[in-house]
Protein backbone atom coordinates (compact mmCIF):
# COMPACT_ATOMS: atom_id res chain seq x y z
CA UNK A 1 0.00 0.00 0.00
CA UNK A 2 2.73 2.52 0.69
CA UNK A 3 4.38 1.82 -2.48
CA UNK A 4 1.04 2.34 -4.36
CA UNK A 5 0.85 5.45 -2.13
CA UNK A 6 4.07 7.08 -2.77
CA UNK A 7 3.89 6.24 -6.50
CA UNK A 8 1.13 8.89 -6.18
CA UNK A 9 -1.88 5.95 -7.26
CA UNK A 10 -3.74 5.12 -4.29
CA UNK A 11 -7.86 4.50 -6.41
CA UNK A 12 -6.87 7.09 -9.29
CA UNK A 13 -5.01 3.32 -10.72
CA UNK A 14 -8.60 2.59 -12.57
CA UNK A 15 -8.78 6.33 -14.38
CA UNK A 16 -5.46 5.17 -15.94
CA UNK A 17 -5.74 4.31 -19.67
CA UNK A 18 -3.56 1.23 -19.44
CA UNK A 19 -2.12 -1.11 -16.57
CA UNK A 20 -0.06 0.12 -14.10
CA UNK A 21 3.07 -1.67 -13.20
CA UNK A 22 5.23 -1.06 -9.89
CA UNK A 23 8.86 -2.72 -10.10
CA UNK A 24 10.76 -3.39 -7.48
CA UNK A 25 14.03 -5.37 -7.09
CA UNK A 26 12.47 -8.35 -5.45
CA UNK A 27 8.74 -8.42 -6.87
CA UNK A 28 6.00 -6.26 -9.30
CA UNK A 29 2.53 -5.14 -8.93
CA UNK A 30 0.32 -4.97 -12.29
CA UNK A 31 -2.62 -3.02 -11.47
CA UNK A 32 -4.67 -3.49 -14.20
CA UNK A 33 -7.85 -2.23 -13.75
CA UNK A 34 -9.03 0.32 -16.34
CA UNK A 35 -12.95 0.84 -15.87
CA UNK A 36 -12.71 4.63 -15.71
CA UNK A 37 -10.20 5.48 -18.02
CA UNK A 38 -12.34 8.09 -19.76
CA UNK A 39 -14.40 9.90 -17.68
CA UNK A 40 -15.90 11.67 -21.01
CA UNK A 41 -16.93 8.30 -23.26
CA UNK A 42 -20.36 7.19 -22.04
CA UNK A 43 -18.67 3.80 -20.96
CA UNK A 44 -16.01 5.48 -19.15
CA UNK A 45 -13.43 3.32 -20.27
CA UNK A 46 -13.40 4.59 -24.47
CA UNK A 47 -10.47 3.37 -26.77
CA UNK A 48 -8.97 2.29 -23.63
CA UNK A 49 -8.66 -1.90 -23.55
CA UNK A 50 -5.29 -4.34 -21.90
CA UNK A 51 -4.50 -7.71 -21.94
CA UNK A 52 -2.17 -8.74 -19.00
CA UNK A 53 -1.27 -12.24 -20.44
CA UNK A 54 0.57 -14.52 -17.53
CA UNK A 55 3.03 -17.50 -18.39
CA UNK A 56 5.28 -18.99 -15.89
CA UNK A 57 8.07 -16.78 -17.60
CA UNK A 58 7.00 -13.66 -18.44
CA UNK A 59 3.89 -11.04 -18.23
CA UNK A 60 2.56 -9.43 -21.66
CA UNK A 61 1.54 -6.41 -21.23
CA UNK A 62 -0.54 -5.40 -24.83
CA UNK A 63 -3.81 -2.98 -25.71
CA UNK A 64 -4.31 0.61 -26.60
CA UNK A 65 -4.35 3.77 -24.56
CA UNK A 66 -7.12 6.61 -24.58
CA UNK A 67 -5.86 8.18 -27.92
CA UNK A 68 -5.84 4.27 -29.61
CA UNK A 69 -1.91 4.21 -30.18
CA UNK A 70 -0.98 0.55 -28.85
CA UNK A 71 1.02 -0.41 -26.04
CA UNK A 72 3.10 -3.54 -26.15
CA UNK A 73 5.94 -4.57 -23.35
CA UNK A 74 7.35 -8.32 -21.40
CA UNK A 75 8.15 -8.32 -17.68
CA UNK A 76 9.98 -10.83 -16.14
CA UNK A 77 8.48 -11.83 -12.79
CA UNK A 78 11.37 -14.90 -12.70
CA UNK A 79 14.02 -12.55 -12.78
CA UNK A 80 14.90 -13.87 -16.36
CA UNK A 81 16.59 -9.97 -17.70
CA UNK A 82 14.57 -10.41 -21.19
CA UNK A 83 11.16 -8.00 -20.12
CA UNK A 84 11.72 -4.04 -20.15
CA UNK A 85 13.74 -2.73 -17.96
CA UNK A 86 12.02 0.59 -17.51
CA UNK A 87 8.78 0.07 -16.85
CA UNK A 88 7.31 0.31 -13.49
CA UNK A 89 10.21 2.50 -12.45
CA UNK A 90 10.15 5.93 -11.24
CA UNK A 91 12.62 8.28 -12.94
CA UNK A 92 16.25 8.73 -11.09
CA UNK A 93 16.09 11.51 -8.36
CA UNK A 94 15.92 14.61 -9.90
CA UNK A 95 13.86 18.44 -9.60
CA UNK A 96 12.53 18.00 -13.03
CA UNK A 97 11.91 14.05 -12.68
CA UNK A 98 10.21 14.37 -9.42
CA UNK A 99 6.53 12.33 -9.26
CA UNK A 100 7.20 11.22 -12.89
CA UNK A 101 7.54 6.84 -13.86
CA UNK A 102 7.67 4.87 -16.59
CA UNK A 103 3.90 3.76 -17.22
CA UNK A 104 4.13 1.83 -20.65
CA UNK A 105 6.25 1.04 -23.62
CA UNK A 106 4.55 1.89 -27.09
CA UNK A 107 4.27 -1.17 -29.58
CA UNK A 108 7.40 -0.96 -32.01
CA UNK A 109 6.33 -0.89 -35.00
CA UNK A 110 8.80 -1.56 -38.59
CA UNK A 111 10.90 1.45 -38.64
CA UNK A 112 10.22 2.82 -35.42
CA UNK A 113 12.13 3.85 -32.79
CA UNK A 114 10.95 2.90 -29.03
CA UNK A 115 8.86 5.29 -27.59
CA UNK A 116 7.40 5.43 -23.40
CA UNK A 117 5.12 6.71 -21.85
CA UNK A 118 5.29 8.76 -18.56
CA UNK A 119 3.19 9.17 -16.03
CA UNK A 120 2.90 11.42 -12.51
CA UNK A 121 -0.48 11.30 -10.50
CA UNK A 122 -0.95 13.54 -7.68
CA UNK A 123 -4.55 13.20 -6.16
CA UNK A 124 -7.00 12.40 -8.89
CA UNK A 125 -5.32 14.49 -11.45
CA UNK A 126 -2.85 12.34 -13.75
CA UNK A 127 -0.27 13.40 -16.63
CA UNK A 128 1.07 11.37 -19.09
CA UNK A 129 3.91 12.52 -21.89
CA UNK A 130 5.55 10.30 -24.23
CA UNK A 131 9.51 10.19 -23.89
CA UNK A 132 12.00 8.76 -26.76
CA UNK A 133 13.63 5.69 -25.86
CA UNK A 134 16.42 6.92 -26.04
CA UNK A 135 16.05 9.35 -23.88
CA UNK A 136 14.94 7.61 -21.22
CA UNK A 137 17.86 5.22 -21.16
CA UNK A 138 20.39 8.00 -21.09
CA UNK A 139 18.26 9.25 -18.00
CA UNK A 140 19.03 5.59 -16.15
CA UNK A 141 22.38 5.67 -17.42
CA UNK A 142 23.34 8.81 -15.56
CA UNK A 143 21.96 7.34 -12.71
CA UNK A 144 22.15 3.34 -12.29
CA UNK A 145 22.15 0.37 -14.07
CA UNK A 146 18.76 -0.83 -15.64
CA UNK A 147 17.26 -3.21 -13.29
CA UNK A 148 17.30 -6.10 -15.73
CA UNK A 149 21.10 -5.52 -15.49
CA UNK A 150 20.80 -6.20 -11.77
CA UNK A 151 18.34 -9.77 -12.66
CA UNK A 152 20.73 -11.29 -14.37
CA UNK A 153 23.22 -11.44 -11.45
CA UNK A 154 20.41 -13.68 -9.39
CA UNK A 155 18.26 -16.39 -10.19
CA UNK A 156 14.61 -17.12 -9.00
CA UNK A 157 12.85 -19.81 -6.83
CA UNK A 158 11.15 -20.66 -10.12
CA UNK A 159 14.54 -21.05 -11.98
CA UNK A 160 16.01 -23.55 -9.02
CA UNK A 161 12.94 -25.49 -9.38
CA UNK A 162 12.75 -25.41 -13.34
CA UNK A 163 16.87 -26.82 -12.69
CA UNK A 164 16.24 -29.21 -10.50
CA UNK A 165 14.00 -30.83 -12.02
CA UNK A 166 15.76 -30.62 -15.43
CA UNK A 167 18.85 -32.21 -13.79
CA UNK A 168 16.41 -35.11 -12.22
CA UNK A 169 14.80 -35.85 -15.48
CA UNK A 170 18.34 -35.99 -17.12
CA UNK A 171 19.57 -38.67 -14.10
CA UNK A 172 16.61 -40.41 -14.54
CA UNK A 173 17.05 -41.00 -18.10
CA UNK A 174 20.65 -41.97 -17.68
CA UNK A 175 19.86 -44.54 -15.29
CA UNK A 176 17.65 -45.69 -17.56
CA UNK A 177 19.43 -46.16 -20.07
CA UNK A 178 22.68 -47.55 -18.08
CA UNK A 179 19.97 -50.18 -16.88
CA UNK A 180 18.94 -50.95 -20.43
CA UNK A 181 22.67 -51.13 -21.61
CA UNK A 182 23.52 -53.35 -18.90
CA UNK A 183 20.45 -55.69 -19.65
CA UNK A 184 21.42 -56.03 -23.22
CA UNK A 185 24.88 -57.10 -22.11
CA UNK A 186 23.53 -59.94 -19.78
CA UNK A 187 21.14 -61.01 -22.38
CA UNK A 188 24.05 -61.25 -24.96
CA UNK A 189 26.20 -62.76 -22.39
CA UNK A 190 23.52 -65.14 -21.88
CA UNK A 191 23.27 -66.14 -25.16
CA UNK A 192 26.49 -66.67 -26.07
CA UNK A 193 26.51 -69.08 -23.19
CA UNK A 194 23.77 -71.29 -24.26
CA UNK A 195 25.09 -71.72 -28.14
CA UNK A 196 28.39 -72.25 -26.67
CA UNK A 197 26.91 -75.43 -24.65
Amino acid sequence: RDLVRSRGLGDVYKRQHCPSVMKEPTFEIIAADTSYSDMKSPDMRGKAASAVILDPYKVEVRGCVADGQEIQYYLTPGKHGFGDPFVGRPLPFSEENKGWWVKAKYELKDGEADRYILQKAEGFKVDYKDIPGKELKAKFKASEPPLSLVFRISISVEEYLFLFFLILYILIFLIILIVLILVLLLVSLLISFITVF
